[in-house]
């Protein structure tokens, strides 16, 4: 009888049925528009011809929806970003079409130039060091990475192979490995993981093994004073699950679990009585716990890091608290190692501290072994589509209070060769004013050509010099930007002509390629 009465007086208008995917159309697009005359000659033609097409599936399995899911606009911005932060298409659109019964999608791509072939070669002293190398982020068009290298150095060589592929066993599992061999040893490395790579994944997982042999030579009052091996033994799996999802807004938890061997054997004494330890074998097994929040607030705009491809940049907030310990209950040895880190997302702020140090649980005395830590941030505020304002700063160094046991390697004495009882390590802080503006667009349809003026004002210290005695730094100067894009693997590249007025006076030429204009 209620079910009657709601029926006869509840209105059927408001009772609305969830619009749904109902099909998916892909519109790829090779790196050149052949059709149009600008790109219609024979070296765009051969760019197309030697790059492979993404792949349907591939792009399929990318995205955060699927035929017969809710129609989200969210959710297809989220795809949209996800496809873009691969580097391997760009620009990267996706719209939709409302019809009766739900929606259609219509994803559209261009790929990008993925291939990266590499050589280099220098000769100074009679001696001659060369590398080459090629790499494929994009192999067959599935986004799988590989990468092949050799590097001849003075007194080494070392070769590599690496294996990365995000889609494994056609899936949204990620694995990898890397091989590397050397003339002081070789290693090798496997990771399979579920990132957390758009906000509504809800479980994810990380394992990494490393495994390295390597042989050393250590120096004692100038002279090689021993030879040792060096077998590292890493073990890293971290679980993660989402625990919270609110407003696009979600909560994760992590719990980590990693083990840290090393292993010091002899292999030759040259000199009888140096002061270097026997062989010795430590294992941390060390575990912690990781919070994250994140709130999936974007702006979709161009200009900010180049020119005129699309960028993402995230509104935030975002953080990451981790901390971790090990304990002599579980190691192997009767040091414990306490580590903590922390993350902001929105200014790319970063804090890493790591202590190594014994306690005794019936006298509860200790001895600090060592410690290091890390700060890092970057703050950048824009004060107009072309003007930026950096904040710059960054703490790095190790504390070993130790006068005993040190090994000293390749130099004369002292932690990297200088003195062990001090706080080591590089500590900068700059603030820069920088202005970008673009001279010459889609140069080729291939490139956009820039200018830019900046201001550069700051101190480093550390090292041999404290903060009272370095000198306060600063410079002006201009440069040329250089904004690819078609492609991933050259993708923005700078070149400054600085003038300094301070400690180092003069003129300074910086090339650099890096995601940022500074």
């Amino acid at each position: 009888m209620k079910f009657l009465f709601f029926l006869l007086f509840f209105p059927l208008s408001l009772i609305s049925k969830e619009k749904l995917i109902e099909k998916i159309v892909l519109n790829r697009q090779e790196i050149f528009d052949t059709s149009k005359k600008e790109e219609s000659g024979w070296i765009y033609r051969t760019a197309n011809f030697l790059h492979i097409l993404s792949k349907e599936n591939y792009i399929r399995r990318e995205l955060t929806f699927k035929e017969g899911d809710p129609c989200d606009p969210l959710n297809f911005e989220e795809s949209e970003r996800k496809l873009r932060r691969t580097g391997l298409l760009n620009p990267v659109s996706i719209n939709y079409e409302e019809t009766e019964g739900g929606c259609i999608v219509y994803v559209n791509t261009r790929d990008t130039w993925t291939t990266k072939p590499g050589i280099s070669f220098s000769a100074q002293g009679g001696e001659t060091t060369y590398s080459v190398e090629l790499e494929e982020n994009h192999f067959l068009g599935l986004g799988k990475n590989l990468l092949l290298s050799f590097e001849k150095e003075i007194n080494d060589r070392v070769y590599l192979l690496s294996y990365d592929d995000p889609q494994l066993f056609n899936s949204t599992l990620d694995g990898g490995f890397s091989l590397w061999n050397t003339n002081e040893g070789s290693g090798h490395s496997y990771y399979f993981s579920q990132p957390f790579d758009h906000i509504n994944v809800k479980k994810g997982f990380d394992l990494v093994i490393f495994r390295e042999r390597r042989e050393f030579t250590l120096y004692w009052e100038g002279e090689k004073a021993y030879t040792y091996i060096l077998r590292k033994n890493n073990f890293n799996l971290k679980f993660g699950k989402r625990i919270g999802f609110k407003e696009n807004e979600a909560f994760r938890f992590y719990v980590f679990f990693e083990r840290l061997g090393r292993d010091f054997v002899s292999d030759k004494i040259i000199i009888e009585g140096n002061p270097f330890k026997e062989d010795e074998s430590y294992n941390f097994l060390f575990l912690g716990f990781a919070f994250e929040k994140i709130k999936a607030r974007y702006i979709k705009t161009k200009g900010l890091i180049g020119f005129t491809s699309d960028e993402d940049f995230l509104l935030g907030p975002k953080y990451f608290f981790q901390c971790g310990f090990s304990s002599p209950i579980w190691n192997g040895d009767e040091s414990q190692l306490i580590r903590f880190s922390y993350e902001d997302g929105k200014y790319k702020n970063k804090l890493f501290w790591q202590r190594k140090f014994k306690f005794d649980l019936k006298t509860l005395n200790e001895k600090f072994y060592n410690s290091y830590y890390s700060v890092f941030s970057n703050i950048f505020y824009p004060l107009n589509q072309k003007a930026t304002l950096i904040f710059a700063t960054q703490f790095d160094g190790f504390i070993n209070p130790n006068l005993d046991g040190v090994l000293y390697i390749g130099n004369m004495e002292g932690q990297r060769g200088y003195k062990i009882n001090v706080d080591t390590g590089s500590k900068r802080f700059r603030v820069t004013l920088m202005e970008k503006n673009l001279i010459f667009s889609n140069v080729l349809s291939i490139a956009n050509i820039g200018i830019a003026f900046f201001a550069d004002g700051g101190k480093v210290w550390g090292w041999q010099k404290s903060f009272n005695e370095s000198a306060f730094y600063f410079d002006l100067g201009f440069g040329i930007r250089l904004e690819v894009l078609r492609s991933k693997v050259a993708k923005l590249t700078r070149i400054d002509f600085g003038y300094g007025f301070k400690e180092k006076k003069g003129f300074q030429i910086s090339i650099a390629s890096s995601e940022w204009f500074f």
